[in-house]
């Protein structure tokens, strides 16, 4: 299996839930999502968000901004088939109805990371632009940071 890191970013300007996709672009190896870095930077609010990890299908997000993953062991000799997409200009679409795989509420003035036990990460199928999505609900206004690790298989 080979690592990889990416950075996902959610800026003022960008009105939306969405803070971005991590999808495959190709039907050869899946993803497995074990690791998530969330947080604002923000002035510091007392305001409280609800982190929803959500499925997507035929995704589609109009103008996002290609996220490139990184290889952790750069000498893994092998590009990454996952993409991550971010700064959309519209909310994304094909969200899977009620397919939430994470949910979880938080305060703006502390980050939080969520991390898999071994075995039990969020899955990003072998299906061409199928994957994740990380959005807040019911937030539009903040700035927010998501750093994910994963590896492909």
């Amino acid at each position: 299996m080979a690592k990889f890191a990416t950075k996902l970013s959610k800026t003022s300007a960008n009105s939306f839930q969405a803070i971005g996709t991590i999808t495959c672009s190709a039907t050869t190896r899946r993803a497995e999502v074990y690791d998530l870095f969330l947080g604002s930077y923000q002035s510091p609010a007392d305001a409280a968000f609800t982190y929803q990890v959500q499925r997507v299908t035929t995704f589609t997000w109009a103008s996002a901004t290609a996220r490139v993953p990184n290889a952790l062991d750069p000498g893994n000799g092998q590009a990454a088939v996952t993409v991550a997409s971010d700064r959309g200009t519209a909310e994304p679409t094909a969200y899977t109805a009620d397919a939430f795989l994470l949910n979880w509420a938080m305060n703006q003035r502390c980050s939080a990371r969520w991390q898999a036990a071994p075995g039990f990460g969020m899955i990003v199928p072998a299906t061409n632009l199928a994957g994740i999505a990380l959005k807040l609900e019911a937030n539009t206004a903040a700035i927010f940071e998501c750093g994910a690790q994963f590896d492909e298989f």
